[in-house]
């Protein structure tokens, strides 16, 4: 995928700071969107949106709220908010009104302040201690002494000449001043440099407690600007009420009340200029929106909406029914049942959809839409946004086809096949009857290669494999594994081993008699024969691996007796496997006798400043001696003994963490752990890590967990559940062998990752191979585009490293930068940075 833009970056930007604004909140907020019935006349608000706050100060809860509309909710009356509509809608004035909310037995105030779009902010205040002190204040000044001291709203009593005669605590800490700098100032000293919305100074006839002690009217929810000593402007919205003396109706004075909204005006600029920068940004991001009034079947289409179907928004938007002519004939159906849907039960739907376009180029959206709701329990409006992804697809089949196919040849490579063969496996033991594996290899390639040339090689190979798929069943598969390896898999011979077997010697001798015709190459006749082995599955009994090393088994015993012939795996090649199984017993053993190690690979980033690394399990066997992993983790993984392991690894993983915290040199690492398949699988994984975490006493952000695409995938909505429950933790998550798997950017997206990591098999021949250049240049704009930290491993040459750095990889780890070391090792190796 492409890089993302600057404006979509500012954007995204913007909508975070307001995001974290709005949260931040301590009042309780709604944004609520405008309805408008067919007069324009405001009818209605729908509440979309509440902060944290909300449910701590509001009698509401969001799950209630969101999504409800405000009349239904009893905030306003139908009519008042059609009389505040016409009197303050087009002039986008604020509006406030209190009501008293029986079943909690509270006041409130609410503030309607319009931002844009037909947005509002709804900021609910619990005034019920203001009503009471407001009751009593013509009793007891006493009592409104000690009640306005608690208050979290600032409360001054002023005088008949606007003096402040008392303040109480909420005041000093909202003006930054304390009692005795507040007491004996004119609520309008200049001193205040107090300024209206607009920036203009308060004159003193404007000033609400003036207003109040000439007209004896309160003022409500006047917002002014008051600079603190330390030059800070600082936002309130204050009240006025008049004070008057017992008995006759002179006015005593004023009590002022206002609370700081400095966070609220930040947040309401905020989404005003996030909804400015998505007006400027629409283009960009080839979003369109529309709406569609089910009843009248009116449609609005927003002006993007007009480009991507290339229409002139002079004609108009054509009607729901009429648009099935703009899509792909076999996306309409689709379609037509989720709005249908949509409209009986208000189901939202997102479904990819073929646009058909004017000039006749046919582009991939993204549509996505939501029902609003009548009360017959029908949707009255659909709303929804169309997002040209036509790109992001190319991009998504462009990594797909490079990391899955064979670039000379078009065929299936090795990871393909393994995906294949698996199926195969699978189905045979649903079926009950046999599958074969037939290995190929070409007989003298090396010498063809050696006297005609490369090009004459490779064109043997492309021929080599158009006569396969050519000869092959329908159903049946091949792949190339490299060189002139290629694989075979056949499926459903018979359900009797030797029926099976003279099925696959018959499919495979036809195979051998036909690529030793002769080829054309280059003007030239050219003569090849192929060797083959020949391996029989049913029922699961074989893995993947077992299956692929029988198949090379029979082929070295083909090549053996002379080559250009097949032959079978037979059990007494069961000799090569006995040394596995061994193993296996071996292996059993290692953890209860501490054979096995932790060693750990330095990680640096693209300044050389190392800044975590990768914990690698190694066994040190008394008689065998280093045991690699290659030969024992396939063996743990099968036999079950990878979850005790996994475990070990991972206790002496946060163990090293928290001995790493008391040095400063290692205080700041990260440690990745790699977690298999079978281990984050089992339903207690989340709890075994949260509890090996908070037995050793690791800081949690330190600890990351490695996972393929493959493992995140399979199974993903669980894979999301329980990631996202260890991110709450603060573990991170990176993605290993990124590039591998099948995953989507549409799930991709979902999971809490905060690294990606480029596979080995990518870097090795990243200077010489324009394939596996072009799969790490577009694998490191998906994981920058994504926000996330991309490392690339087998990083052993300055080739590799300078190709990297060149196209912006933001991390390193491999030979080049160092070797796995004991703990004590790589502490040295920190030091050895340091030093630089």
């Amino acid at each position: 995928m492409a890089g993302s833009t600057p404006n979509e970056r500012t954007s995204s930007e913007a909508e975070a700071r307001y995001r974290a604004l709005f949260d931040s909140m301590d009042e309780a907020v709604a944004v609520n969107e405008a309805v408008f019935d067919a007069h324009g006349e405001l009818v209605d608000c729908i509440v979309l949106d509440v902060n944290p706050a909300f449910e701590v100060h509001a009698p509401y809860q969001a799950a209630e709220t969101v999504g409800q509309r405000v009349t239904r909710l009893g905030w306003v009356s139908p009519e008042r908010l059609r009389s505040w509509g016409r009197a303050h809608v087009s002039a986008a004035q604020p509006a406030r009104f209190e009501y008293f909310h029986k079943p909690s037995g509270r006041w409130f105030s609410v503030l309607v302040t319009p931002i844009v779009d037909g947005r509002f902010f709804t900021i609910f205040s619990n005034v019920t201690e203001r009503k009471r002190v407001e009751a009593d204040l013509l009793d007891s000044e006493t009592l409104l002494s000690s009640l306005i001291a608690t208050m979290s709203e600032g409360v001054v009593m002023e005088d008949a000449d606007a003096r402040i005669l008392a303040c109480n605590p909420a005041a000093e800490r909202i003006l930054g001043l304390t009692a005795e700098q507040i007491m004996g100032r004119s609520s309008f000293d200049p001193r205040w440099r107090a300024v209206h919305e607009d920036g203009t100074p308060f004159r003193g006839e404007d000033h609400p407690t003036v207003t109040t002690l000439r007209t004896g009217e309160p003022q409500h929810d006047v917002t002014m600007g008051v600079h603190k000593p330390d030059g800070n402007l600082t936002w309130i919205s204050t009240n006025s009420q008049p004070i008057y003396h017992p008995g006759d109706d002179g006015l005593k004075g004023v009590v002022a009340s206002f609370h700081d909204i400095t966070a609220r005006k930040r947040v309401e600029e905020e989404l005003r200029r996030k909804q400015a920068m998505l007006a400027r940004t629409e283009n960009i991001a080839h979003i369109g929106s529309w709406e569609w009034h089910v009843d009248t079947d009116t449609v609005t289409w927003s002006d993007e909406l007009f480009r991507i179907f290339q229409l002139a928004p002079g004609d108009g938007a054509p009607s729901f029914a009429e648009q099935s002519r703009l899509y792909h004939p076999e996306d309409t159906e689709r379609l037509r049942a989720l709005v249908d849907d949509a409209v009986r039960s208000g189901t939202p739907y997102e479904i990819e959809l073929r646009v058909i376009r004017k000039d006749g180029e046919m582009r991939v959206c993204l549509a996505r839409a939501v029902a609003e709701m009548g009360p017959d329990g029908r949707a009255r409006y659909l709303v929804g946004s169309l997002q040209d992804i036509t790109e992001r697809k190319r991009s998504e089949e462009a990594i797909h086809q490079l990391a899955f196919y064979d670039p000379l040849t078009g065929l299936p490579n090795r990871r393909m096949l393994q995906d294949r063969l698996h199926t195969a496996i699978v189905d045979s033991a649903r079926s009950g009857r046999f599958g074969a594996l037939l290995m190929l290899d070409l007989d003298h390639f090396k010498t063809i290669n050696d006297t005609g040339g490369h090009p004459l090689g490779d064109h043997l190979l492309q021929d080599v494999a158009h006569r396969l798929r050519r000869g092959l069943r329908e159903g049946d598969a091949v792949a190339r594994l490299g060189g002139d390896e290629f694989v075979v898999i056949l499926e459903e011979l018979g359900g009797q081993s030797e029926e099976a077997a003279i099925q696959a010697r018959t499919i495979a001798e036809k195979i051998r008699l036909d690529l030793s015709q002769p080829y054309s190459l280059q003007g030239k006749e050219c003569h090849s024969t192929v060797s083959i082995g020949i391996s029989l599955f049913q029922a699961g009994s074989e893995n993947i691996q077992d299956l692929l090393q029988q198949g090379d088994l029979a082929l070295y015993k083909a090549k053996a007796a002379g080559r250009n012939t097949t032959s079978f795996y037979e059990p007494a090649m069961q000799a090569a496997l006995e040394q596995r199984f061994s193993l296996e017993a071996d292996l059993r053993q290692a953890l209860k006798l501490h054979q096995l190690q932790l060693y750990h690979q330095i990680q640096v980033d693209v300044t050389g400043r190392p800044f975590g690394a990768e914990a690698l399990l190694r066994w040190q066997h008394p008689e065998r001696g280093f045991v690699t992993p290659d030969h024992f983790i396939p063996l743990a993984e099968e036999s079950g003994l990878i979850l005790p392991i996994g475990l070990w690894v991972l206790e002496t993983a946060c163990a090293q963490l928290k001995a790493w915290a008391g040095n400063p040199a290692t205080c700041d690492l990260t440690l990745a752990v790699n977690v298999s398949a079978r281990q984050f699988r089992q339903a207690d994984f989340v709890a075994a890590v949260e509890s090996i975490i908070q037995a050793s006493g690791a800081c949690p952000s330190r600890l990351k967990l490695e996972l393929t695409e493959s493992v995140a995938m399979d199974d993903f909505e669980d894979s999301v559940t329980k990631m996202n429950a260890l991110r709450l933790l603060g573990v991170h998550f990176s993605m290993d062998d990124f590039g591998t798997g099948h995953s989507s950017l549409s799930n991709l997206k979902r999971l809490p990752l905060s690294q990606v990591k480029i596979d080995r098999s990518f870097v090795r021949d990243i200077a010489s191979d324009p394939n596996d250049a072009a799969i790490v240049n577009t694998i490191i704009a998906m994981g920058r585009t994504m926000g996330l930290q991309v490392i690339a491993e087998g990083v052993e040459t300055e080739e590799q490293q300078d190709f990297l750095r060149r196209h912006h990889c933001d991390a390193f780890q491999g030979y080049l930068i160092g070797r796995p070391v004991p703990a004590d090792e790589l502490e040295k190796q920190i030091d050895a940075f340091a030093r630089r």
